[in-house]
C-alpha cells in the first residue's frame, strides 16, 4: 500500500502516548499528541477505507472492517475534558487506533 505520510512520524507519536502514563505530562502535551494523533488518522485512514471498500459489501469480513473503522471514527469525535487522566487515556486510544491502521495490511490474510 502506498502511503502520503511518514509512517516514523506517526510511530514516533504512538511511543509517546505510551509514555505519558508513566511520566507527569508537560502543559499542553496532551493537548499537542491529540492534535498530531488526530491528524496522523485522518492520514491513516483513507487507504485503509479504500481497502475495506474493495470486500464483498455485507461479508462478514467487510462488517468487522467496517465496525472496527466506525469505532476508530467515533474516538476521533470524543474530545479531551481538560481532566489528566481521562485525556492521557483517550490520548492512549487514538494511539492504539492509529497503531492498528499502520498494522491493518499485514493483518489481513484475505
Amino acid at each position: 500500500m502506498t502511503r502520503a505520510h511518514d509512517d516514523s512520524a506517526v510511530r514516533a507519536h504512538i511511543h509517546q502516548a505510551a509514555t505519558l502514563r508513566r511520566r507527569r505530562p508537560a502543559a499542553g502535551e496532551v493537548a499537542e499528541l491529540d492534535t498530531l494523533l488526530r491528524r496522523d488518522l485522518q492520514q491513516l485512514l483513507p487507504a485503509v477505507q479504500a481497502q475495506v471498500e474493495r470486500l464483498w459489501h455485507g461479508s462478514l469480513h467487510w462488517y468487522l472492517d467496517q465496525a472496527a473503522l466506525d469505532l476508530i471514527a467515533e474516538h476521533t469525535r470524543h474530545r479531551l475534558t481538560g481532566e489528566p487522566l481521562h485525556d492521557i487515556a483517550h490520548v492512549a486510544q487514538l494511539a492504539r487506533d492509529c497503531q492498528r491502521l499502520l498494522d491493518w495490511p499485514s493483518s489481513r490474510s484475505r
